[in-house]
Parts: C-alpha cells; sequence; structure tokens
C-alpha cells in the first residue's frame, strides 16, 4: 500500500528554480515552501474494492473501503504532511468471480478521493494491470474523481496538468497520462515537474514470455515534447523531472545489476515484455532524476540505472504495512 516518501531539494538538479517573472498560471497548487523542500508521497497497489465477496445483488454492496486502507492513507498523510501524492496503479482490484459479473464501482476511487478532499492534499494516479479487469473503463475512472479539487487527473488537460489518452489499439487505451508543473517558492517559475505515464496491462506476443506492456512510442514523444516545453520556457535550461508508472522498466533490473549504491530488497521485479524508448529519450534530454514504479509486491530497491556519466534513480515501491514507510535517504538523494 505504500509507497516511497521523497523529498526534493530545489538544489537537486540545480537547472531548475529560475527566475522568470511571468507565472504560468495565477495560484499554482504545487511549488516548493520556504525551506526550499517539496514533499511526494508515492502509494502503490492498494488492490482496493468498494464490495464484499458473496452479495447477491449491488444492493447488498458495501461501500466503504477497507478500515485497514483508509486507515493507513490517514495516518501517512498525518505523520508525513505531503505536498502531493501519486498512486501508481492497481488501486482496484476485484476479488471474486461475481466482481466480474456486476462490476466494480467507480465509487471506489471516489472513497479514497474524499480522504484527499478532507486533508486537503493535492493528489494523482494512473492504471495497473488489475484496475480494468473489474469491468469499469479508465474513463469511468477518471470521470468519477475529475470534479474533485484536490485531484490533478483527468481524461484532457485541466487548469494545472496536461494529459494524454488515446486508444493504442483495440484491447489497449491509454490514459493517466500527466505533466505537472512544481513551481519554485516565489510561485511563479518551474522549479520541478512531475510526469504520471500509464504502462498498460497485458501482452501476450511471441517471443515474449512475460505478459506485461509497457510505455509506448507515443507516450514516450509526449514526454519528450513536455520536456523540451518546459525546456524552453525554462530560458533554454532543463527543467528537472521525477517519473511514476506501474509496470517496472528494464533498466530497474540493470541499475540493480550494475552494482552502484542501492538500499532495499531485490527479490526480482515482473517486468515488461519490452524495453521501452523512454529511458534512453530522459537520458538524451537530461532533465529525469527518478522513475518509480509499483506492480511487484516484493521488491523495495532504490538505485541509480547508469549510462556513461549520466544516471536515473530507479525506485521499486511495494505494498506496505502500517508499521513499516519506506524512505529515501537524502545523501542517496543527493547523489543523483
Amino acid at each position: 500500500m505504500i509507497a516511497a516518501i521523497l523529498c526534493f531539494m530545489c538544489a537537486f538538479g540545480a537547472a531548475g528554480c529560475n527566475n522568470n517573472e511571468e507565472p504560468a498560471i495565477p495560484d499554482p497548487p504545487l511549488y516548493f515552501n520556504e525551506n526550499g523542500e517539496f514533499v511526494i508521497v508515492q502509494f502503490a497497489d492498494f488492490h482496493e474494492w468498494a464490495g464484499k465477496e458473496g452479495y447477491k445483488s449491488r444492493d447488498d454492496m458495501l461501500y466503504t473501503l477497507s478500515p485497514l486502507i483508509e486507515a493507513y492513507i490517514r495516518d501517512v498523510l498525518d505523520a508525513i504532511k505531503p505536498d502531493f501524492v501519486v498512486l501508481t496503479g492497481d488501486n482496484i482490484f476485484n476479488l471474486s468471480f461475481l466482481d466480474r459479473v456486476h462490476k466494480v464501482s467507480a465509487h471506489t476511487m471516489t472513497l479514497i478521493a474524499d480522504i484527499f478532499e478532507e486533508k486537503q492534499v493535492y493528489w494523482s494516479y494512473t492504471f495497473g494491470n488489475h484496475d480494468t479487469e473489474g469491468g469499469t473503463t479508465k474513463e469511468d475512472y477518471l470521470k468519477a474523481t475529475s470534479t474533485y479539487k484536490y485531484c490533478l487527473a483527468g481524461l484532457e488537460d485541466g487548469e494545472y496538468y496536461k494529459a494524454l489518452s488515446y486508444e493504442a489499439d483495440e484491447t489497449d487505451y491509454r490514459a493517466g497520462n500527466f505533466s505537472i508543473p512544481v513551481y519554485g517558492k516565489d510561485k511563479k517559475s518551474y522549479a520541478y515537474n512531475i510526469f504520471i505515464l500509464d504502462s498498460g496491462s497485458y501482452t501476450y506476443v511471441p517471443p515474449s514470455y512475460l505478459p506485461y506492456r509497457y510505455i509506448l512510442d507515443e507516450q514516450v514523444d509526449w514526454y519528450a515534447a513536455q520536456a523540451l516545453a518546459l525546456k524552453e520556457a525554462n530560458g533554454g535550461a532543463v527543467v528537472p523531472s521525477v517519473m511514476f508508472t506501474h509496470i517496472p522498466l528494464f533498466e530497474h533490473e540493470e541499475a540493480y545489476g550494475q552494482g552502484g549504491p542501492s538500499i532495499g530488497r531485490w527479490v526480482g521485479i515482473s517486468p515488461s515484455t519490452t524495453r521501452s524508448k523512454i529511458v534512453q529519450r530522459a537520458l538524451e534530454i537530461g532533465d529525469m532524476k527518478a522513475i518509480f514504479v509499483g506492480h511487484n509486491h516484493y521488491n523495495s530497491f532504490t538505485g541509480f540505472y547508469a549510462q556513461g556519466d549520466k544516471k536515473i534513480m530507479m525506485g521499486i515501491t511495494p505494498p506496505g504495512h502500517p508499521a513499516k514507510v519506506t524512505r529515501i535517504p537524502k545523501k542517496l538523494c543527493t547523489a543523483a
């Protein structure tokens, strides 16, 4: 259920914090505080559903979250007081055959949204391989949360973010792709950017033997266009960024194999079937400081993928336990 807690300093990626005078928007929701800090909490793999096994009709459904998950979200928000929260997929998972018949209600996501609304914490989310298995579509979920003030997610561009939604093929609709700027403490200049990408669900195309999809070329091109637009608006200096998605990349495994500085536990990662171009493109642009995923419930590895003198922090966040919080030490963060 939990995640990494990421605290970025304005100095982490010195190209941020420019001196532009004109604000991009009147009152941005995300910005560094007076100490030059911005804290992100990543929640991974809730596998939640608003229903109970054995019900005979939709009238019998239990329209509440698991008490453990609800208490856990509240406890983390109260303890950490993050500036922003990201849910990295497999938020929803139907647990019985009856749910496949009756569908998991999009109301599940609104119950999660209610907590962030009450706590007045901005948040966003993407999808994993399980979210739509209950028959509810990504569009349904995004529409259900679109009216929430603190939810920075939708099918189209919002006031505070850019969005990409499109049909990749007849069985693969990609949504949950967002570019969300974080402003400096002056609330006028770009200091950081948060990318969130939908890594898809399943594929069984020979000779691939793993079932999971990957970040597609169209998404890579969209990311690059957003990153380069930010660079241009930033006077030609790249805007440092962090990326969140669900399914681990090849480079997560290669980061472990390179044997550099790391923390956490490595137990394998259940990666994508195909190498995405996202990491190579990010290295070329030079903006990406870290890529965090979920998906594997036992891995808690965070290390660095290096290519020449360039490197990107690669993190895998497992579902957690209310007594455990995975923190990335400041020393390891600043090594990026």
